[in-house]
């Protein structure tokens, strides 16, 4: 069983750092998966990431990287189950599978990069 949560909102201090997570799921064996959703067309210039609507072909800048909004979601989100873990329970075995390099993936249904690489 798969567990699915949308539209995660989440702060780690209501003055900082705050964000939202598009989707979260959480498989009790797997763990954890932050996923971060863009409509339209998705192009980066430099550092830019832009968003065009593919009916209209209005093109308007992203206010922050899909890559780090998606990072940042999985950090707290990771931080969080962590701290949580710590209080439940003494038994470290709520902490056994913590990845200290955890992944974040992210899906582009349509994308256009100008450069070879992504700087985030």
């Amino acid at each position: 069983m798969v567990y699915t949560w949308h539209s995660v909102v989440w702060a780690s201090d209501l003055h900082k750092d705050s964000g939202e997570g598009d989707f979260l799921l959480f498989h009790p064996k797997k763990g954890f998966l932050v996923v971060e959703v863009k409509g339209g067309l998705i192009t980066t210039e430099g550092r830019r990431f832009y968003s065009t609507n593919t009916k209209t072909n209005q093109k308007h800048i992203l206010k922050r990287s899909p890559f780090l909004q998606a990072k940042t979601t999985m950090y707290f989100i990771r931080d969080f189950y962590i701290e949580c873990a710590k209080k439940v329970s003494k038994n470290t075995a709520l902490l056994k599978y913590t990845s200290k390099d955890p992944q974040f993936p992210l899906f582009f249904s349509l994308c256009g990069f100008l450069s070879r690489y992504i700087l985030i």
